[in-house]
């Protein structure tokens, strides 16, 4: 079932769609790695992982962001109607949208 506004995923959506499955395959432990215990991002990165920043929307989800703090008394909308993308790993834990109105990227 798709609850997005599209009948068919947008290009950009796609290409970050593949981007995130190829990148969460290093969350995990592989078998027969040089640790049972540890991931492949966790020795490379050597950073672990956090729900709030890495796990707690997914890719293709429909969130609302917010437009900007201070709250005026104006007819301008307050949140953004956007799909979820990911989550980057600088230090400011910013999150990848895709406006759906204007059909860019968005952080």
């Amino acid at each position: 079932v798709n609850n997005l506004p599209y009948k068919k995923i947008p290009k950009i959506v796609l290409i970050h769609i593949v981007q995130e499955a190829a990148r969460k395959l290093n969350y995990f432990p592989v078998r027969n790695s040089i640790s049972p215990y540890y991931s492949p991002r966790a020795i490379l990165i050597c950073k672990p992982l956090d729900y709030l920043t890495h796990g707690q929307h997914y890719t293709g989800e429909f969130v609302m962001a917010h437009n900007d703090d201070a709250i005026k008394n104006n007819l301008n909308p307050r949140a953004l109607e956007c799909i979820y993308l990911r989550s980057s790993d600088n230090i400011y834990h910013q999150q990848e949208l895709y406006h759906i109105q204007t059909k860019r990227i968005i952080t």
